[in-house]
């Protein structure tokens, strides 16, 4: 399968296009890029120079991939961008390259995808499986696991981490961190956890005793009264051979904005 540039399209030097791409009228690349076999660039899009697409990805009209970082400290420092595969950016989308605070790196997994007006700041890594409605905004150094979804118009605090099959609610502001597994709303006092993304760890394939058991992890962690340390030390005590209650022990232990918590 051949390469198909529009010539009013624009490239720069040494850009690398795989097998199969696809690249439409008035987009611009610039220098040093590299898009994957089958991807498919849209209509007045830009990518940056040193940003790296995967394979059989989508990149919608408008879409700003790989610009540099929205952040009054970059100094024009080298900066990247990596995207996996299959992931895709809907219209409008702004994708920042990284900056010497984090090797100049912000990368994002594949099969995940960004709706229409999506932010996504410099140095942020986000994990694979992920799904963003319209309108997020995640600030600088952001990180995101596995299998996370958000709804429309999410912001998302600088340094915070979102665990592992997160959902985030529509036009939650999120400050703090957010343990696996949790479903997270908002209202006037903030972001909150409301209980377990039951509906999304089903859809997964997990267990009717893996969830029972985030359920008792949960309890601990937020409806006992402990104080954290002490919440912690009980669950790796009572349940240290557990996998899913290992994954948040570790996650809380990097945690470093605090947590996001259920309301009392």
């Amino acid at each position: 399968m051949s390469v198909s540039v529009d010539s009013r399209a624009v490239l720069g030097k040494n850009v690398e296009l795989g097998e199969g791409v696809t690249i439409a009228p008035f987009a611009v690349i610039e220098d040093n890029a590299t898009i994957g076999a089958g991807t498919i660039v849209g209509a007045h899009s830009y990518i940056g120079s040193h940003t790296t697409i995967g394979e059989n990805c989508r990149i919608f009209n408008g879409a700003s991939i790989g610009t540099i970082a929205q952040d009054l400290k970059y100094r024009d420092e080298d900066a990247f961008l990596v995207v996996g595969d299959r992931t895709q950016f809907r219209e409008f989308c702004t994708i920042n390259k990284g900056t010497a605070a984090n090797n100049g790196l912000t990368k994002i997994g594949s099969d995940s995808a960004f709706l229409a007006y999506c932010h996504v700041g410099h140095d942020c890594e986000v994990g694979d499986h992920f799904v963003a409605s319209n309108n997020l905004a995640l600030a600088g150094h952001v990180i995101v696991g596995d299998h996370v979804t958000c709804g429309g118009f999410v912001s998302v605090h600088q340094f915070t981490q979102i665990g592992d099959h997160a959902f985030l609610g529509a036009n939650t502001f999120v400050t703090m961190d957010v343990v696996p597994f949790a479903l997270v709303g908002s209202d006037g006092d903030g972001a909150f956890i409301a209980m377990m993304n039951k509906v999304g760890l089903e859809r997964r394939g997990f267990s009717a005793d893996d969830l029972s058991m985030i359920k008792k992890m949960y309890k601990v962690l937020f409806r006992q009264g402990l104080a954290l340390a002490e919440a912690t030390s009980l669950l790796a005590v009572e349940y240290s051979d557990n996998q899913i209650v290992s994954k948040v022990l570790a996650f809380i232990e990097g945690s470093k904005r605090g947590l996001t918590r259920m309301k009392k």
